[in-house]
């Protein structure tokens, strides 16, 4: 049974910083698995990544979200496909894993193209632009040297032109493309491929360019420090611009480390990348937004829907400056990919509605619901035996700006008793549809929409705390009670319910005044 739940996942403040954007995060969700992961968006918005599957034998499949829902691309030849890069026409370009090798792929209208590679044995596409000109990379014949391509007009070209290996990893509308080539960011255009170097204050190091927008702009990593052709020094983002390569730096402090590692991997017309920062051990992983010469770490800038999650990385920004990002919990497997859309003129000020909190004396259960109809048919008697308590708070019935999606749960499995859930935490809510420890709480969808507590379970000023209450199995059934009554929290736990929530009180929402 259903014990805790609220703090199965670990808290990241959010706060509105002055001067950047600000953006509220929707949550992609997943295939039925425990994560997905967003690689790409186009101007439309549209998202493509990949996510897991659910059941014994989940795996990943690519997907597209659009028009508020997610939907698989399928698999390949039995193998895992992975969506990469996406366009305005919603044709995806990414590759498949199977037992024959990696496949690059193109999918689009319900149909998946193989293609082909430069005479190896396996290749990926990485980047498409709206022109639906393809690039990635490919194996020789030889079976360990691969080359960067680009694919038009259902044929592959060979464009590793620099010595040694080459990979591409986008391409923008005129057709330049970036990657590595020899171990440097390169940039190719009309025919030719010229090495980028790397940041000037290491003209030994590697580097390799990730995005490039439409202006020939490119982002990507570079190594800051070599010592006798030894590079061994830390990766830093970079943009390279007007013919020159800048390091971006990173976030000076993440967590109670010191960042070491940023990786730029998308940039947009106005010059804004983001990308992630870790340190050298690879933990306290952030994700980032670099925007009017400073870089700021995007969980800072969210007001609004990632919950307990963290970004810990964001991999394309757009035109309309719309994000693909993906945030983790506490629990490492639980991740899934959030668009993040800018927040544009004074937040849309919705009208609070009431919560009313309903209880079947027999069962000793509660029940609470924002729905007009869902009171008034409970109200007239249609679900015999279900009486108001007098207890009410406040939520919003329509999304809003710094207000969480709550979404609700039903459990019928300890028949005849029955009871609901309700969590205002996107991974939360997460972690209970894939259900790994077949609990049978079935999503019921999104009732109402309302502010969370800090780690500390702390309210924002104008906000009162709800308090979530478990019963602790009592009566052969769970069930919970949310209520912004220290009184009645003070009553329950007497009575042998088990407080639930953020702080030493137990808190999961704050309901507006």
């Amino acid at each position: 049974m259903l014990r805790n739940v609220g703090l199965i996942f670990g808290f990241v403040a959010t706060s509105a910083l002055a001067a950047v954007p600000t953006y509220v995060a929707t949550p992609l969700g997943t295939l039925g698995g425990g994560n997905s992961v967003g690689y790409s968006i186009n101007a439309n918005g549209d998202v493509t990544g990949y996510a897991s599957t659910g059941g014994p034998l989940s795996h990943a499949e690519a997907f597209i979200y659009s028009a508020g829902a997610i939907h698989s691309l399928g698999t390949f030849q039995g193998g895992q496909t992975y969506g990469l890069s996406i366009n305005v026409n919603g044709q995806v370009a990414g590759y498949a894993d199977t037992e024959d090798g990696l496949r690059a792929l193109s999918f689009e209208n319900g149909t998946t193209k193989d293609l082909g590679t430069l005479s190896g044995h396996g290749a990926i596409a990485t980047g498409i632009n709206d022109q639906d000109q393809i690039v990635g990379w490919s194996l020789l014949a030889d079976g360990t040297t691969h080359h960067a391509f680009i694919y038009a007009n259902s044929m592959m070209q060979d464009i590793g032109y620099l010595p040694g290996d080459s990979v591409a990893n986008a391409i923008n509308a005129s057709g330049q493309v970036t990657g590595q080539a020899d171990g440097h960011a390169f940039l190719y255009s009309q025919g030719t491929m010229r090495d980028l170097g790397t940041i000037p204050s290491n003209p030994q190091g590697n580097s390799e360019g990730y995005a490039i927008n439409d202006q020939g702009d490119v982002t990507g990593t570079a190594r800051t420090f070599c010592f006798f052709n030894e590079c061994l020094g830390t990766l830093h983002a970079f943009l390279y611009t007007n013919g020159s390569m800048q390091d971006l730096g990173n976030l000076e402090q993440i967590g109670d480390v010191s960042s070491t590692v940023s990786y730029g991997l998308g940039i947009n017309n106005a010059r804004q990348v983001v990308g992630f920062n870790t340190n050298g051990a690879g933990v306290y992983q952030r994700a980032f937004l670099y925007t009017d010469g400073a870089m700021h770490d995007l969980n800072l800038l969210v007001v609004s829907g990632i919950g307990s999650a963290t970004l810990i990385e964001a991999r394309d920004i757009n035109d309309n400056g719309q994000i693909v990002a993906t945030g983790c919990g506490a629990i490492p497997t639980i991740c899934q990919a959030f668009r993040l859309d800018p927040v544009s003129g004074p937040p849309v000020v919705h009208t609070a509605v009431s919560v009313v909190e309903f209880y079947y004396p027999p069962f000793d259960h509660y029940f609470m619901t924002a729905d007009s109809n869902e009171i008034n048919a409970l109200d007239s008697g249609a679900f015999l035996g279900w009486v108001r308590t007098g207890q009410s708070f406040k939520a919003y019935a329509d999304p809003t700006v710094g207000a969480e999606q709550v979404c609700r749960f039903f459990n019928d499995s300890f028949a005849p008793k029955s009871s609901h859930f309700y969590s205002a935490d996107p991974n939360e809510c997460l972690y209970l549809k894939i259900d790994p420890l077949n609990w049978h709480w079935q999503f019921e969808g999104i009732t109402m929409y309302i502010a969370t507590p800090d780690s500390e379970g702390n309210c924002a000023a104008n906000t009162q705390p709800v308090y979530r209450l478990y019963n602790n199995g009592m009566g052969g059934a769970p069930s919970h009670r949310y209520t912004e009554s220290l009184s009645i929290r003070t009553q329950m736990i007497a009575q042998g319910w088990v407080p639930e929530g953020y702080g030493s009180e137990g808190v999961v929402m704050c309901a507006p005044q």
